[in-house]
């Protein structure tokens, strides 16, 4: 690998082409070299500083170098110039990134980083739960599923990570009372659902999954059928 990369680097820098900077962290990704991938990367991304793909390989490597600083500034710089819409899906790349790390406490505190100006963010109250979570911080993946609920009470995503973060029998009885207030809520319903059938309770888990294939917009329970169950 290392002729190659040798000869294609110096055509990269000589002709400025970002097609060869890229054709050498190829080479260099492909023999598992972190430093010269790492070069490589740096020069496509000098020469097409608007390529996504050249981000996406940087990303990739500053994740597998554990390089905490690195994923921090990349995120907040992405964050900046994204949009409204876009920032959603920014927050919940970010902690997918970092879930890729090695060190759970590293990613979370650089989590907490690059959401600093996302404090009234329902999703990143999610991701900073999610990643509180993983790093087998309950309390906190509680309080922050809580301040998303806060934001919006009626949020899929906020229950389930709420009930994710919670013991067992919590978890019932929170997606059951969220049931009833969302009655059209698929996936707390389908979650619901394979929490009855994990809790071996089967005539239930069976009915509530017909139910849904059956009209997937019509509660799967009756109210006495939930009270039952918990």
């Amino acid at each position: 690998w290392q002729g190659p990369f040798v000869t294609i680097m110096g055509l990269a820098h000589q002709t400025r082409d970002p097609r060869l900077a890229k054709r050498a962290a190829e080479i260099a990704m492909s023999a598992q070299q972190i430093d010269e991938s790492m070069s490589a990367v740096h020069l496509w991304r000098e020469l097409a500083p608007n390529s996504q793909e050249a981000d996406q390989y940087y990303l990739s490597l500053v994740v597998v170098k554990n390089d905490y600083p690195a994923i921090e500034k990349f995120y907040s710089e992405w964050l900046k110039k994204s949009t409204p819409e876009e920032k959603p899906g920014v927050v919940h790349q970010a902690q997918r990134s970092l879930n890729r790390t090695s060190n759970k406490q590293a990613a979370f505190l650089s989590l907490e980083k690059i959401l600093r100006n996302e404090k009234n963010s329902i999703d990143g109250h999610i991701a900073l739960s999610r990643a509180a979570y993983r790093a087998n911080d309950v309390e906190r993946a509680q309080q922050e599923a809580k301040a998303a609920l806060a934001i919006d009470p009626n949020s899929e995503l906020g229950i389930l990570t709420l009930a994710n973060a919670s013991e067992k029998s919590v978890a019932f009885d929170l997606v059951a009372e969220f049931l009833k207030n969302n009655p059209n809520a698929k996936e707390v319903r389908l979650a619901y659902a394979t929490m009855l059938m994990d809790s071996k309770q089967l005539p239930l888990a069976k009915a509530t999954f017909l139910s849904f294939l059956q009209d997937p917009d019509k509660s799967p329970l009756s109210k006495a059928q939930t009270l039952h169950t918990l």
